[in-house]
């Protein structure tokens, strides 16, 4: 074999091991975490459900598609607080996005299914024009809280950006979390077939909403 064709052979087992690794480091079984996410953010994640309350929640719906979420309680203390408070009572287990927009939002957290509904408890609106400095901006994967035209009327709707939202809803509603995994089910959801008052034709029911810690 001469100097040539070595070097061929060479360059093809090189070229056959990168193809390896990268399919491998493709294929991890872990969630993928969104390109926007805060800078510190693992690109790959893993989690364990824990009964304790963190700043992390996992929430899996019906058909399996999760979506992990991490919690803000230093941008919005009251708004994390009533929703830990919630998740820890099974409150959304079961519950539907009631209200599905494409590129706006994706809406859930109320009994009735009709979004007319919430929890018994209502809480102090934490943002702009509230009097309330909240710096974290309605980017697509945001959880933030819905409310009627009373700024303290938060109870436990509340609704996650498909869409940059920023222009409309800064200042205006408690964005208190944001996705950290899971778009993929997020888009799903959001591109459902919807009736003329943005109801899902197919039900997109929550199975359960818990607390986890992430690795």
């Amino acid at each position: 074999m001469n100097s040539t064709q070595a070097l061929k052979n060479l360059i093809k087992l090189v070229s056959l091991f990168l193809i390896i690794f990268l399919f491998a480091g493709c294929n991890n079984g872990q969630l993928n975490t969104h390109e926007d996410t805060k800078e510190g953010e693992k690109e790959n994640i893993s989690f364990v459900e824990t009964d304790e309350q963190t700043d992390y929640v996992k929430i899996e719906m019906m058909d399996g598609g999760i979506m992990i979420a991490r919690l803000y309680p230093e941008t919005a203390p009251i708004t994390v607080s009533n929703f830990k408070k919630l998740v820890s009572e099974n409150f959304y287990n079961g519950l539907t996005f009631h209200r599905v927009i494409k590129d706006f939002v994706i809406q859930t957290g109320d009994p009735t299914g009709l979004g007319t509904g919430g929890s018994k408890d209502k809480i102090k609106g934490e943002f702009g024009i509230n009097g309330f400095n909240n710096n974290l901006s309605h980017k697509k994967g945001v959880l933030s809280m819905a409310r009627t035209d009373n700024p303290d009327s938060a109870s436990s709707q509340f609704f996650i950006c498909h869409g940059d939202c920023r222009s409309s809803l800064d200042g205006k509603y408690a964005a208190f979390g944001e996705l950290i995994a899971g778009f993929d089910v997020l888009d799903k959801i959001a591109t459902t077939k919807t009736n003329l008052s943005d109801r899902p034709i197919i039900d997109q029911q929550i199975s359960s909403i818990k607390f986890v810690n992430v690795t």
